[in-house]
């Protein structure tokens, strides 16, 4: 899947290259050109870092399927707990507090810099000089 630039729509770069630009020589945001289609009602008896997987792979098309699981399984291995476990009961509760820092941030930041780096490592390799 490409992302293109909120600024310019005929900018499109590759999941890899977005993470590791982060924003756009234009000053846009990077968004995935579509939005594919998916069910979470279909998906909750999967755990955490499942769901991440499943969702991550339908906009991470340019990472290989097994290192992108790995990332994730390494990027939560340091959780304690199970992983914002979500069931569907009357109300919905989500402890977001369990991560190093007891902040919600530790969900969604931990995963970017392992993301980042294999990102930035598989780009460098794919145009290092041949000399």
């Amino acid at each position: 899947m490409k992302f293109l630039s909120t600024r310019n729509s005929n900018l499109k770069i590759s999941g890899r290259e977005a993470i590791v630009k982060g924003i756009s020589e234009d000053g846009g945001l990077f968004v995935p050109e579509s939005f594919p289609a998916f069910d979470i009602m279909e998906n909750l008896d999967l755990s955490y870092t499942d769901l991440a997987h499943k969702i991550l792979s339908l906009y991470l098309t340019d990472f290989d399927k097994d290192d992108l699981l790995g990332l994730i399984e390494k990027s939560y291995a340091s959780f304690e707990d199970e992983i914002a476990k979500v069931s569907y009961q009357k109300d919905f509760y989500l402890e977001l507090y369990h991560g190093r820092t007891s902040a919600f941030k530790d969900f969604a930041l931990c995963l970017l810099p392992n993301l980042l780096a294999y990102a930035k490592k598989s780009l460098v390799s794919r145009t290092k000089p041949l000399f």
